[in-house]
């Protein structure tokens, strides 16, 4: 799966995923890189001010994204991400919206 696919395929949800409080969407790993083997998609998002993604929020985007993907989707929240996987993850990352 090229990156260029993947991005295609979750622009068209920003409305809907700002709906849920993702402010903003990155790719990073696999996909990001175009590796050969993706198994799946991993996204880091954003939430803005107090509109933020809770427990069933969550679960309806990962829903979503997996269903639009075909594949499993880690979503990640940009503040949780661990100090020492932060810098490789925001040196390969792209910007979705």
């Amino acid at each position: 799966m090229k990156r260029d696919e993947v991005l295609a395929m979750l622009r068209p949800l920003e409305s809907e995923l700002k709906r849920l409080g993702f402010a903003s969407l990155y790719l990073f790993g696999s996909a990001a890189r175009s590796d050969p083997e993706v198994r799946d998609v991993d996204l880091l998002y954003e939430a803005e001010g107090t509109l933020r993604p809770g427990f069933h929020e969550l679960i309806d985007a990962s829903d979503r994204l997996e269903e639009v993907l075909g594949k499993q989707v880690d979503l990640i929240d940009r503040e949780l991400l661990h100090g020492r996987i932060r810098p490789r993850v925001e040196r390969e990352m792209v910007q979705v919206y």
